[in-house]
């Protein structure tokens, strides 16, 4: 969106109460957010780590039903077995694996017994909270670099298994039930949020990563094209994955003779690590597609967690730059340590999780979460926005004079205090000193102002 102000009346008065009482209040839940996704986010790449590490055997654990944490109702099958039925309470080898010997869920009986905290996993979340640590303390010097490999292994990890999962028995029942629509879905509000959950998450617009990363653009940046190839390679992302996961599913559902849409119930982190683990062990070379498939995971993860930290750390470090510029380093170690103590939440035996479901209904496999854990989650999600309202009374009580001095619709425009600061500091002004600076004219007409861009045009 230009920066450049209309004349008319009510737009003005749009672009006061913006620039004064609301940018800076969606900045502060912006990073709140991003501090919420960087909790239990990290935990999945914990997981991915810890399957990755596991992989490196010659047989892989979630693929026999002798191991210690294994059911009388584990029922173990591989694509050259055809003596195994499979009932509805039958559980796979990699399930218990997730939710026994990984999760440990079993453990907890609820909410009221948490349990204590997974030294594994604990370990693992550490060693990726490093990794995050020495790719993004430096800036965009060093996470521009790792992206190079973050960003491209899980292409090549994408055809790989694309190509794999195509040449699988049954692999054409889930390409039809991928591509066949169902319009009665369309009808269907939980289809929608989970669009725009997908779409936003994957996009990222609302989060602050694209304004920070976009602040280190050049001036004269083509930011319409970026958008547009932005946008484009995302859903094209989108629609290749879909093409690898189904696949798979649809091998799933041939060795089990089942239905795809019975194999495919399983939804987010269970998908991945039941599902899609079931598969790659009934594969030929199965150890070899499990370690570049986590290896994907955790890459992908890495990159998601780059952009949210940074959003955060660009917004902060322009917010206060003669304390934190100089420490970046220490600052970004500081946040990267509460990240990690949050996270430490999620990885107790009992996973707390929160979320919103129209009607309230939250449910860990079989375990029903209590009432006041809906109340919980509206109140983190408040938490958030609530920001905005905050920061308008605080502009308010600081404000100098009256009330009606210091409201929006008070006084015309003044260019040198109705603008927000934007280019706030020595981080900001690193970013834009590479900008042409053009002297402002004498006499400058109110009624007529354009607002300032970062570099003071």
């Amino acid at each position: 969106m230009s920066p450049r102000v209309a004349t008319t009346g009510s737009e003005k008065f749009v672009y006061r109460v913006s620039s004064r009482f609301l940018l800076a209040g969606i900045g502060f839940a912006i990073c709140i957010i991003a501090l919420y996704v960087a909790f239990y986010y990290n935990t999945i790449m914990a997981w991915a780590l810890y399957y990755l590490l596991a992989s490196f055997r010659p047989t892989l654990p979630w693929t026999t039903c002798s191991n210690s944490w294994n059911t009388v109702n584990c029922n173990s099958y591989m694509s050259n077995d055809h003596n195994v039925s499979w009932t509805n309470s039958s559980t796979s080898p990699a399930e218990e694996f997730y939710t026994r010997q990984v999760l440990q869920v079993h453990l907890s009986p609820g909410l009221h017994q948490l349990g204590s905290v997974s030294w594994q996993l604990a370990l693992c979340l550490l060693f990726i909270f490093i990794i995050v640590y020495f790719s993004i303390w430096k800036g965009v010097k060093t996470s521009g670099k790792v992206v190079w490999v973050t960003a491209t292994f899980p292409y090549l990890v994408l055809l790989v298994l694309l190509v794999r999962g195509a040449t699988l028995p049954g692999a054409w029942r889930g390409v039809v039930f991928y591509l066949k629509p169902d319009w009665q879905k369309l009808l269907s509000t939980t289809v929608w949020i989970d669009a725009a959950a997908q779409i936003f998450f994957s996009l990222g617009p609302g989060f602050g990563v694209l304004l920070a990363f976009a602040s280190y653009n050049p001036f004269h940046n083509n930011c319409y094209k970026d958008a547009l190839i932005t946008s484009s390679v995302n859903c094209l992302t989108s629609f290749l994955s879909g093409f690898v996961i189904f696949t798979v599913l649809g091998y799933m559902a041939e060795m089990r003779n089942q239905d795809v849409a019975t194999v495919a119930k399983d939804a987010g982190p269970s998908l991945l690590f039941i599902i899609y683990a079931e598969a790659i062990a009934n594969m030929p070379a199965a150890t070899f597609f499990s370690i570049i498939f986590f290896l994907m995971i955790i890459m992908l993860g890495l990159d998601s967690t780059f952009a949210g930290l940074e959003g955060v750390i660009t917004a902060v470090l322009d917010e206060f730059p003669h304390v934190l510029v100089k420490r970046r380093e220490w600052f970004v170690l500081g946040l990267v340590c509460v990240c990690f103590l949050g996270s430490l939440s999620t990885l107790t035996y009992f996973i707390i999780i929160s979320f919103l479901a129209f009607p309230p209904e939250v449910r860990l496999f079989d375990y029903q979460y209590p009432p006041w854990t809906t109340a919980l989650g509206y109140s983190i999600g408040v938490s958030s926005f609530i920001c905005v309202p905050v920061y308008m009374v605080y502009h308010l009580l600081r404000a100098k004079g009256t009330f009606k001095e210091s409201s929006p619709w008070s006084s015309p425009l003044d260019p040198r205090s109705a603008y927000p600061r934007l280019d706030i500091g020595i981080e900001g002004a690193r970013r834009t000193s590479h900008e042409p600076k053009i002297k402002a004219k004498p006499e400058q007409n109110h009624d007529n102002f354009q607002a300032p861009n970062k570099a003071g045009v």
